[in-house]
């Protein structure tokens, strides 16, 4: 029994490593450090259908200018390759290139085209995200070439950006006496994330820095001083801390998720503070996504490159794509350069022609008080997905199971079906598992309803026993299936939504470590249960 145990843990250990990357598209990259040190692996393909909506009052707009769109498209970057733009409708009336940081963007001027009760502007690209994992010696960091165009464009202040002389006080304080740049930006990282508090204000207070600093909070039981902030702002602090210090650092803006189970049926608007005005009136694209809109940082060491910092230093999952890099992006053509005339993104107006960041789209937030954005992504063939979570499945149930029947049918031939009965709970864990895996959103009804289907199968299964083993008539046996089923129904739909709706989210454990830890052990005593309860079926039906 004791081999019998190790077997089945080995094969378990590797149905979890078979269904660890199933989203995933290619071979892994050497894990071999590059020269760099910086290892770019495990690509992830994402097909995007976006959609951008713009859905004026005739009434409050004048149509000759108020009705400009900006958009960013994804372009090539160190983590994301083989950018391929499919299609845009409608054609876009320009395109452009900003100098600075290389961003691309289309605009469109829908003053020219016919009226209509709105306009939408429909891109669907693919492209590929890569993992991004920095090995960072920290004596192999070199020396950075402070005369160069990118060292001032990277460590400069800006209006987002701003580096006061609070900000060289903090910067000061979060890097000590430590003088190696890789070392101070860690530093740097870990004191941002215990100084400010996450909480979404944007649409309350703006973004940037100052928005961030001249809103302090004091903890009552501590006494300390700390901010509240979402991962603009954050990022904002680190990017300025680091080059308060003689760091290059700059924002990274990015759609973060990974769910193309979801269909357009499932899209629900993500966030209800976007319908909110700002406080002088301005307004923010309502996002209809699995795929969150996020930010995160990375700093610039000589012999190595950029380096991502956020929560962690150094690692970047491929679970996202980039929209564009940096703050105060310049945007063109035909954009409002003074004044704002009321153009910008999320709140924030226009100022001397740069957007705070570009993210969904730059289109006249005082006016126009509805714009919508909806993002779709698929796998390049998913039904072949779905056949490997199967055929994995299968092909491990029936190892186990053959070994585990060949020894119970030596040691005790009378129960041999215990062993083979195995082979089921695999086939029933295969999908459930693989999606909960990745961490990712399983609020989707299609994900729910498979994993509902799978536990309501084991209560059937397990209720059904008595009517099985027990002699009764007919009538009996059909009332007593029936209140199984009632039963079955309830206790799955509670246990469904347990399991499945809580306990498999971040929100209740933040720790990732033991949160896998957690799922790890709940279905490991899952498929120990189900084959018990299958096992008790099976020889009862034959007794």
């Amino acid at each position: 029994m004791r081999r019998l145990f190790l077997i089945l843990v080995i094969v378990v250990a590797g149905c979890n490593q078979c269904c660890g990357d199933e989203s995933s598209v290619g071979n892994e990259a050497t894990k071999t450090p590059s020269i760099s040190g910086v290892i770019y692996r495990n690509p992830q393909v994402y097909n995007v259908d976006y959609s951008f909506e713009l859905v004026p009052d005739p009434n409050k707009i004048d149509r000759n200018k108020d009705l400009k769109l900006w958009i960013p498209i994804p372009r090539e970057w160190d983590s994301q390759k083989a950018v391929n733009i499919i299609s845009v409708q409608p054609p876009p009336h320009a395109k452009y290139e900003e100098p600075e940081h290389g961003n691309r963007m289309l605009f469109w001027d829908f003053g020219k085209e016919t009226e209509k009760p709105s306009y939408k502007v429909k891109i669907k690209f693919r492209l590929e995200s890569y993992e991004v994992l920095a090995e960072v010696d920290p004596e192999q960091v070199g020396l950075y070439d402070k005369t160069s165009k990118e060292y001032a464009l990277y460590t400069r202040s800006t209006r987002t950006i701003c580096i006061t002389p609070k900000i060289k006080q903090m910067a000061q304080e979060a890097v000590g006496n430590e003088t190696n740049p890789f070392l101070q930006a860690k530093r740097i990282g870990e004191f941002v994330m215990r100084k400010v508090h996450y909480k979404i204000l944007d649409f309350e207070r703006g973004r940037g820095i100052k928005c961030l600093l001249d809103y302090p909070v004091i903890d009552e039981k501590t006494g300390e001083e700390y901010y509240e902030g979402c991962c603009s702002q954050i990022v904002a602090l680190i990017v300025g801390l680091c080059r308060a210090v003689g760091i290059p650092a700059r924002s990274v803006s990015v759609l973060v998720g990974w769910c193309p189970w979801i269909g357009a049926e499932d899209l629900r608007h993500r966030y209800k503070f976007e319908t909110k005005l700002s406080p002088d009136g301005l307004a923010g694209a309502q996002h209809y996504e699995g795929l969150a809109p996020h930010m995160w940082a990375e700093f610039y060491i000589p012999n190595y490159g950029w380096i991502p910092i956020y929560d962690k230093c150094g690692h970047q999952h491929n679970k996202q794509w980039i929209s564009s890099k940096g703050r105060d992006v310049k945007i063109g053509p035909h954009a409002p350069q003074k004044q704002s005339e009321g153009y910008g993104s999320q709140w924030v107006p226009l100022h001397n022609g740069r957007a705070d960041y570009l993210f969904s789209a730059v289109w006249n937030i005082a006016k126009i008080r509805t714009a919508k954005v909806k993002i779709l992504h698929s796998v390049p063939f998913p039904v072949v997905k779905y056949f490997v979570y199967f055929l994995t499945a299968i092909i491990l149930a029936i190892i186990v199971g053959g070994l585990a029947g060949f020894i119970c049918f030596h040691k005790f031939k009378k129960y041999a079906l215990i062993g083979l009965s195995s082979v089921v709970p695999f086939v029933g864990l295969a999908l459930p598992v693989a999606f909960v895996r990745r961490e990712e959103q399983i609020g989707c009804s299609k994900v729910r309803f498979v994993s509902l289907f799978w536990i309501f199968s084991i209560f059937l299964l397990w209720l059904l026993v008595f009517p099985v083993t027990v002699k009764t008539d007919l009538i009996s046996r059909g009332a007593w299936i029936i209140f199984s089923i009632i039963v079955v129904c309830i206790l799955s739909v509670l246990v469904g939504w347990i399991l499945v709706g809580f306990l498999c989210r971040k929100s209740w454990i933040k720790n990732k470590p033991i949160r896998v830890i957690i799922k790890t052990i709940l279905f490991i005593i899952f498929w120990i249960v189900s084959a018990c309860m299958l096992d008790v079926w099976i020889i009862s039906s034959f007794a």
